[in-house]
């Protein structure tokens, strides 16, 4: 048995070493323009976190982060006009919803303007670019009858934005909701077809700049890469902080052979969790050697039943992490114990008057890890004093 005591001296002495590293990520964004072409473009998909993602699930929420970039530095944009092709079937564009982000400080915020544009909300717009598809690329994107117009305007006293300059930076996002009867494995992929690019006179996919004084002409503006997009199933992933079991102990009552009469009265509760020990050594990668450097903190959230009918199962995460809420209580624990394949944690709640046999508490076992990243029961569990009663009770 190791104490969390224990444990979380050790944590921090982690933590405090670890501070001394300074980490760095790549960055999302757009690639230079590939040959002669002189502008790029570039697409990320994000969740509701902010990861990027390459798969989407039904009834999700995700942004659409666009980028571009120059092939010349100090290339100041002068406006844009983006087609950004979509499958209605799995997608529904949320009105409203563009977010200037890079070219904030550059935007004509009140003329700028993306709009949803399909066969059945079409105009001039739609018409003349869903006309410029060749028949391979209908072929390629069979499903393609939906796409965004974004009108990019610069505010007269704007701020210059330079292309080249914020490649790694979104200059804006759209949001879209994943259908719920969207089907798993249907392509959810985001794009827009080459032949809208620069089609004779006209374009409807293309950023303009200073280097090339605004003309539209064909090379300038490469092909928006294909961003390849998939619905994905709904998997639920059981967590590794399970409910064990509850254990009742009647005061008076020292074994099974004690009399029923020498009840005094008044019981304790006990609450267990478990995590196997598979799921232990697979999920922080430890042995029973390093699992005391695992582990940060250990424990329950409760509330009286009387006070709180039903536990809602985000406001105890809340509190488990350190928040407060009316009639919710946090009770870390002070040991963990690796056992019969198993690490237990336990709390016991004493002394509860007999008169309160008909009253309960609902609770959530979990588990913080060395990385603050925490673990829960997949729900809340209830306990019923009455009914372990009668369970355990001396009927004689």
């Amino acid at each position: 048995m190791q104490t969390m005591k224990k444990v979380i001296s050790v944590v921090l002495a982690v933590i405090m070493i670890s501070s001394v590293f300074v980490f760095s990520s790549s960055a999302a964004g757009a690639a230079a323009p590939s040959g002669s072409y002189q502008i790029s473009m570039a697409y990320e998909l994000v969740d509701e976190k902010g990861n990027t993602i390459t798969s989407v699930e039904p009834g999700q929420t995700v942004k659409l982060y666009v980028y571009t970039n120059s092939a010349v530095e100090n290339d100041a944009m002068t406006g844009f006009t983006h087609s950004i092709y979509f499958d209605e079937r799995v997608y529904e564009f949320v009105p409203g919803s563009v977010e200037w982000l890079g070219v904030a400080s550059w935007v004509d915020s009140n003329n700028a303007q993306a709009n949803h544009l399909s066969p059945t909300n079409s105009n001039t717009n739609y018409t003349k670019s869903a006309a410029l598809w060749t028949d391979e690329e209908k072929a390629d994107e069979p499903n393609w009858d939906s796409f965004v117009y974004v009108l990019g305007i610069q505010l007269a006293a704007g701020s210059p934005y330079y292309i080249q300059e914020n490649a790694d930076k979104p200059m804006y996002s759209l949001t879209f909701k994943v259908r719920t009867d969207a089907e798993v494995g249907t392509p959810a992929n985001f794009g827009c077809p080459a032949s809208v690019n620069v089609n004779g006179r006209s374009s409807y996919n293309n950023t303009k700049s200073a280097n090339k004084n605004n003309k539209i002409a064909a090379g300038v503006y490469e092909p928006s890469p294909k961003l390849e997009i998939t619905v994905g199933t709904q998997e639920v992933v059981k967590s590794i902080v399970e409910y064990s079991k509850t254990q009742i102990r009647f005061h008076g009552i020292s074994s099974k052979d004690s009399p029923a009469s020498a009840y005094q009265k008044m019981f304790d509760v006990r609450t267990v969790a478990r995590i196997s020990e598979e799921n232990f050594q697979a999920t922080f990668d430890a042995d029973d050697a390093t699992a005391a450097t695992m582990i940060a903190e250990a424990g329950f959230v409760y509330a009286v039943q009387t006070k709180v009918p039903t536990m809602d199962l985000e406001t105890a995460k809340s509190v488990a992490e350190g928040g407060s809420a009316s009639n919710y209580k946090k009770v870390p624990v002070q040991y963990m114990q690796h056992a019969n394949g198993e690490y237990i944690f336990t709390c016991l709640i004493t002394d509860i008057n007999d008169v309160n046999r008909t009253n309960g508490v609902n609770c959530l076992g979990y588990v913080k890890d060395t990385e603050g990243k925490y673990y829960y029961f997949d729900g809340v569990q209830e306990v019923n004093y009455e009914e372990l009663f009668e369970v355990y009770f001396p009927k004689a």
